[in-house]
């Protein structure tokens, strides 16, 4: 769950591989693929086979990593866009895509390279707020990007964190204040099938029913599971560009092997 990327060697065109079966490619958006648009049942296998074992780099890959799950790109994000001392970053940004597919080139990655290694180098630091799994300390959300620091949307209501450290909920159209603590409990609800689809936040004399359920992940990377906090909490915390290495290191990793291997960085 996420976003992963590869980038392919040159193998294929340096003539450093087996024959492949069918006349093979490097497509744009896909890496190596066959030259025909479709293959019987036995060449698709004879290809794949061919392509998992033509050279030392398995699938023609001479880079394949996992980036990171979308709420920590979230924040990614929000970190590259903060008044720091790394100078324009708009390369790196545009470079990371909102979705999975599409592709970077190698020129676009070499200033997407350098734009992130400025940002990697930097000793700025901040400190933010954010809403953790009170027994885990797991990030449930921070604000990312959006203003007055809201990162929930259900309907007619919207929720966030406050500057205070404190997380709201309020009325989308009004402004209209129904529930805000610096810790609280979360009391599901579920459907027929078990699953959450609602839950009740309480704090002290306070208490909102609403049809959203706040979650975490587990920072497994490819393994990010959801999990349902029942105690949460706001803290504040010491943030800079170390806190991203989780990223920072696989986008490393592709961005030079684009630019070393002058093939473009598939984003699946």
């Amino acid at each position: 769950m996420g976003l992963d990327a590869f980038v392919c060697c040159r193998c294929l065109e340096d003539g450093c591989a087996a024959p492949p079966p069918v006349a093979a490619r490097h497509d744009p958006e896909d890496g190596v693929v066959a030259e025909q648009s479709s293959l019987s049942s036995n060449a698709f296998e004879d290809f794949e086979h061919w392509l998992a074992t033509a050279c030392e780099h398995p699938d023609m890959r001479v880079a394949s990593v996992h980036v990171g799950n979308w709420g920590l790109l979230s924040q990614f994000r929000t970190a590259l866009q903060r008044r720091g001392d790394w100078g324009n970053v708009d390369a790196l940004v545009a470079s990371i895509p909102s979705g999975n597919g599409g592709s970077t080139t190698a020129t676009a990655a070499s200033e997407a390279l350098a734009q992130l290694e400025a940002f990697a180098s930097s000793s700025f630091r901040w400190t933010a707020p954010k809403l953790i799994d009170a027994t885990t300390k797991e990030v449930v959300g921070e604000g990312v990007g959006e203003p007055d620091g809201l990162f929930v949307f259900a309907g007619s209501l919207e929720g966030g964190l406050d500057l205070h450290g404190r997380f709201f909920v309020r009325q989308q159209q009004t402004g209209a204040l129904l529930f805000r603590a610096a810790t609280f409990t979360q009391e599901l609800i579920a459907d027929s099938d078990g699953s959450p689809v609602a839950a009740t936040l309480v704090s002290d004399a306070q208490s909102l029913t609403w049809p959203i359920v706040l979650t975490a992940g587990t920072g497994d990377g490819e393994m990010d599971q959801l999990l349902y906090p029942a105690r949460l909490r706001v803290v504040f915390e010491v943030e800079g560009p170390m806190s991203f290495e989780r990223i920072v290191s696989p986008l490393r990793a592709v961005l030079t092997a684009a630019v070393v291997h002058d093939h473009p960085v598939h984003w699946t």
